[in-house]
Order: C-alpha cells, then structure tokens, then sequence
C-alpha cells in the first residue's frame, strides 16, 4: 500500500532476492486467487514484508513454481505455491485497501476523494471475498477511526498519531497468532507502522503543505521547512539525481533519529525470532529489509546522503 518497506537489493544473496521475487510474485497470484484480479493493483512490498515474516514465525515453507501472468506471459516466473500465510496477507490487504478507501471518502477532497470513488466498487468487490476476517475488518475501522480523529484535530504529535497506525499493522501482523510469536509479530507490526507512517508524512509534506492537506509534520514544525536539495533515487548510487523541495536538512536529521527509534524496535524483534527450522533465504530477507532496506529508503525519502560505508549497512 505504502511501498517504503523495500530491501537492499544491492546487499541480498541471489538466493535471497531470487525467493523475494518469487514471494512477491506468489502472493500477487493468491491475490488474484482470494481476493479477485483487481486487488493485484494493490499489491506492496508491505505485505511481502508480512508474508516473510509471518511465515518465518509459523515454520511455513515457501515452495517456488513456475508459472506465466499476464505480465509477463511469455515467460515462466518463479511464483511460490499458495498457503495459509499468502492466503491471510491477501485477505487482510483486501480488508485494509477497503476501510482505507471509506476512510478517503470521508476525509478527503479533490483528486483524492475522486480517487477512491472511483476505486470503491473494486475495493467493495474485493472485501465480499474475504471470509472470517469480520474482527479483523472492526479492529483495522477501529484504529483508522481514531487515526482520522486525531487528524481531524490537528494533532502536532507526530508520535501519537503514528503509533495509531502501528497499532493497526501491530494487530494485522499478529492476528491469529499466539504465544511468543503473537508478541514479537505485534512488536514488529508496530515497528513497521510507525516508520511507515513517519516516512509517508515525510514524504507528503511538500505536496501536503501546497494543497493545505494535514500533515503531522507540518502541524509540528510549521510550513516555512523546505528547501531545494538534492535527491537520490533507489539505484544505490552515491550521486544525487536532481533536485526537488524536501524538508529542510536539520528537520530531516531530526525525524530521521526518530525513525530510527522504530528501525530498532523492529530489529529487536526480528533478533528474537528463532530461525532454526526456516529457510536460509527467509533470515537473510527480513535482516536485509530492517537493518538495510528500510533505513536506506527513509534516507531517501528525506533526500539524506546514502550511507553504505556505515557499519551495518545504512545504520550509524
């Protein structure tokens, strides 16, 4: 939905980005299957993200096939067989993608508001495929009717409001789960919440600021917090690739080290995570995704220099 939750393609194994694709191209294929061909549109590297996680959590086997879409119908691609674990993260996207979108209606105006009135009959057709998911579908309204709430307010906390929606992905992420693995899912989920939530304001800020939309950001720190500055693209590269108006440098390296305080609660999680009885591929993945990917796109985001050189990849 987001798309901030991307590996370090540079720093995987060719067996860890060749299993990645094949989750991403599975799970896209159980969309289509569980939730019909329309929800393939929303198909993010979040729920892939899920999808590896919670399977590392259950001891679920991800087994690639081979087979063509209508992407690329002219060649077979590696596609994981469909499981318990693609089949949850297809529905619980469903349900998310559908309450997103009721809640755009009621917030939004303009482009935005006509967006999701014109994708609301493939949201609706998506959500009456989803069977059994009825408490999930009141926990995600749940916590997006509080996040609008605080919206509404005009809340300046960007803490607050973040944790509303890590709170959210902290129940997707667990549900249905029990025990140990219940509580790291949840630790992780909100992690993951928080940086995207911090991220995408970061990210909107500029577009949000000219349009006069909410943005936690904004209400924090004022609208006077832009600058032309370099940006980088998702090559890896050191060089920027142009210049656009980003948040001011030191506003940046602030929420930057704010972000950072979910990145660890994040890698705390995964730390607890017992990898004895998984496949190689699913460790290396997840360790890739929140110790390198994710701190490298929040640099990118805030059009902060990349740091491969650091220790640790793009941590310092």
């Amino acid at each position: 939905m987001f798309g901030y939750i991307r590996p370090l393609v540079g720093e995987m194994k060719v067996r860890e980005n060749e299993m990645f694709r094949a989750v991403y191209c599975g799970l896209c294929r159980s969309m289509g299957k569980h939730t019909g061909c329309a929800s393939r549109m929303t198909l993010s590297y979040d729920f892939v993200f899920l999808a590896i996680f919670r399977a590392a959590l259950t001891d679920t086997a991800f087994i690639p096939e081979a087979h063509r879409c209508a992407v690329h119908p002219l060649k077979k691609r590696a596609m994981v067989q469909d499981n318990d674990v693609l089949r949850y993260c297809a529905r619980a996207a469903a349900l998310l993608t559908h309450a997103k979108l009721q809640d755009d209606l009621q917030d939004e105006h303009g482009v935005r508001r006509l967006a999701a009135h014109t994708l609301r009959p493939a949201a609706s057709g998506m959500r009456r495929r989803v069977r059994d998911l009825d408490a999930l579908e009141s926990c995600i309204t749940e916590h997006l009717c509080r996040l609008s709430e605080l919206e509404h307010a005009q809340s300046d906390s960007i803490d607050e409001t973040a944790a509303c929606f890590g709170a959210l992905l902290g129940d997707i992420c667990a549900w249905e789960l029990d025990g140990l693995s219940a509580r790291i899912a949840g630790e992780a989920g909100e992690a993951v919440g928080r940086f995207i939530y911090i991220t995408d304001a970061a990210d909107d800020a500029p577009d949000d600021a000219a349009k006069g939309r909410y943005n936690p950001i904004l209400r924090r720190y004022g609208e006077d917090i832009f600058e032309l500055r370099p940006v980088y693209d998702r090559t890896e590269s050191a060089s920027p690739a142009g210049e656009k108006l980003r948040l001011k440098t030191d506003i940046a390296e602030s929420i930057y080290t704010a972000a950072l305080c979910s990145l660890t609660r994040l890698e705390g999680a995964v730390s607890l995570m017992d990898f004895t009885h998984t496949q190689p591929e699913t460790e290396g993945i997840l360790k890739n995704i929140a110790f390198l990917g994710m701190p490298a796109e929040l640099r990118r985001v805030l059009a902060l220099t990349p740091r491969k050189d650091a220790p640790g990849g793009e941590r310092t």
